[in-house]
């Protein structure tokens, strides 16, 4: 298989399916992450509902937010901590 016909899996992994419930996307949370200031779960399911239902996704939605807060701290701009 060469690599021009290869699945990206970065697009797959985007399509992928977080909260089952609500049908949140990966994809959706990244974009979320990425254009909101999001602190808490809280902010997650007030912009996207994911983690309203039955609440299992919470342990990756937390694991994302750890993930995006670990990023903000190295770049300048202000993150949920400096609050």
């Amino acid at each position: 298989m060469n690599r021009s016909s290869r699945p990206n899996a970065r697009v797959l992994a985007s399509d992928r399916i977080v909260c089952l419930c609500l049908q949140v996307t990966e994809a959706d949370l990244m974009k979320l992450l990425t254009t909101r200031e999001v602190c808490t779960l809280k902010d997650i399911r007030c912009h996207t509902g994911a983690g309203d239902g039955c609440m299992i996704c919470h342990r990756e939605l937390r694991a994302l937010l750890e993930r995006r807060t670990s990023y903000s701290s190295s770049s300048p701009s202000p993150s949920c901590s400096d609050k």
